[in-house]
């Protein structure tokens, strides 16, 4: 009876095979968990008719994202009935603060993922705060902002939609 036995050299081949299979995945699992986050860049516009505000809403709103790696800048731009309201606010998306400007006042603010959703919080002191849910669609055309402000009186949820441009 002969027994059959695997020349050494050939055991290790197979190691370093399954080796390079294993970090061959773990490297492309990596990967697709970054590249997991919807793309909030570029210009988007207010769609009034999918909009849901309290007491009306503006006129239109246009936001402009850009997203660098952790850094996200935004200009948004409001329009009222006094004109266009722009602010350029600066973020980090480590939900670390930041301190930016409304006209003359001073917010504070934070940014960071949780899930697919982009969470914005401005923070006034006593005078309010303004907390946005972000969430790109899978197609990247539509965003929908889910608003919780509180500056005067009870605070008050709104939906706003967005149309990339």
């Amino acid at each position: 009876m002969k027994l059959y036995t695997t020349p050494l050299h050939t055991i290790r081949s197979m190691q370093k095979s399954l080796l390079a299979l294993v970090i061959t995945f773990v490297v492309c699992s990596s990967l697709a968990l970054a590249q997991d986050k919807p793309s909030v860049n570029g210009t988007w516009k207010l769609n009034q008719a999918k909009s849901k505000f309290t007491g009306g809403g503006p006129d239109n709103i246009t936001i402009v994202l850009n997203q660098q790696g952790q850094a996200l800048t935004e200009q948004l731009t409001v329009g009222t009935p006094n004109g266009d309201e722009k602010m350029d606010m600066k973020y980090t998306l480590d939900g670390q603060e930041s301190t930016n400007s409304m006209g003359p006042n001073q917010i504070k603010s934070t940014a960071n993922w949780n899930g697919n959703d982009l969470v914005i919080n401005w923070s006034m002191g006593d005078a309010g705060y303004f907390n946005r849910k972000i969430n790109v669609s899978e197609d990247g055309k539509v965003m929908t902002i889910v608003v919780s402000r509180k500056m005067q009186g009870p605070e008050e949820t709104e939906t706003v939609v967005l149309d990339k441009q």
